[in-house]
C-alpha cells in the first residue's frame, strides 16, 4: 500500500511504534504518524486531510474516548480501534461507536494485517458497487473547451460513473480523455469531479429524440473533501433507489 497514511493514536510510546512498524515492514505503508493524546491527533488532522487510517487506543487522555471517535469518524478514514478489553466488549465497543474495525491487545503483527487486508477489500468492492440513479449533469470535456455537454446519471460508485449525453464533437470523447462532471442533484451544491473517459457506446438514450451516447468515467484526482461529498451523494442515490421500491 505504497500510497498509504496512517495516523496511530495511543498513549503509549512502545504501543505506537509497534504499530507503525508493522504497517510500514509487513504493508509497505508510505507514511505512519503519531500522536500521544486526542488533542494531539485533532490538530494532526486538521492539517492533514490525506491520512486514510487511524489506529486509535479506547481510553484517551484529555477526551472522552466517545466524542474523539466521534471526530474521528468524520474524517474520509478507516477507525480501527485498540483496546485492552476482552474479544466481546471489544466486539461491543466497536458496533456502538461505529468504527471500521477493532484489535484486542496483546495482537500479532499477522492479526493486524488481516484486519487492513479485509477493509481494503471491503472498501474496494465498495468502490465498484454502482448505484442506479437519475441526476443531471454537465460534462466539460479537456479537449473541447467550447461545448459543455448537458447529461444524465446513469449509475455511479465511488470510483466512477456511467452518463448519456448527446452525440460528441469530432476528435474528441476518446478512451483515456481527460472531463470534469458536474453533479446538479436537486436543493444541494453542484459536485465537480475529474474523471478519465473509460468507455464510450452510441445508443438510444430518449434526450429529445437525437443520438446520443453513454460515456463510462473513472474518477481521478479528486480531493478528500470531494470524496466525502461523493459519499454523501452515492447514500441519496440508495436512498432514491431504496424509495422506488416501495
Amino acid at each position: 500500500m505504497p500510497n498509504t497514511i496512517a495516523l496511530v493514536v495511543d498513549h503509549s510510546r512502545s504501543m505506537r511504534k509497534y504499530i507503525c512498524a508493522i504497517l510500514q515492514e509487513e504493508l509497505n505503508f508510505r507514511e505512519t504518524h503519531e500522536a500521544e493524546n486526542a488533542e494531539d491527533a485533532l490538530r494532526f488532522l486538521a492539517s492533514n486531510q490525506s491520512v486514510k487510517w487511524i489506529f486509535s487506543a479506547w481510553e484517551m487522555p484529555g477526551m472522552s474516548s466517545p466524542d474523539f471517535l466521534g471526530d474521528l469518524r468524520k474524517r474520509n478514514a478507516h477507525v480501527v480501534l485498540v483496546t485492552g478489553e476482552e474479544e466481546i466488549s471489544a466486539r461491543q465497543i466497536a458496533i456502538r461507536e461505529n468504527v471500521a474495525d477493532y484489535l484486542c491487545t496483546p495482537f500479532s503483527p499477522d492479526q493486524l494485517v488481516q484486519k487492513v487486508r479485509r477493509l481494503t477489500g471491503l472498501a474496494e468492492r465498495r468502490a465498484t458497487e454502482r448505484i442506479k440513479a437519475t441526476m443531471p449533469c454537465e460534462v466539460d470535456l479537456g479537449f473541447d473547451p467550447f461545448h459543455v455537454y448537458s447529461a444524465e446519471l446513469v449509475d455511479i460508485s465511488l470510483g466512477g460513473c456511467r452518463v448519456k449525453t448527446s452525440q460528441l464533437a469530432p476528435n474528441t470523447g476518446h478512451l483515456n480523455d481527460l472531463a470534469t462532471i458536474t453533479f446538479l442533484p436537486e436543493g444541494k451544491k453542484p459536485l465537480r469531479l475529474d474523471g478519465q473517459i473509460r468507455r464510450v457506446e452510441s445508443g438510444d438514450c430518449g434526450l429529445d429524440g437525437f443520438g446520443c451516447v453513454q460515456v463510462a468515467f473513472e474518477f481521478v484526482h479528486n480531493e478528500p473533501e470531494q470524496q466525502t461529498t461523493l459519499e454523501s451523494y452515492i447514500e441519496l442515490c440508495k436512498a432514491q433507489a431504496a424509495s422506488s421500491f416501495q
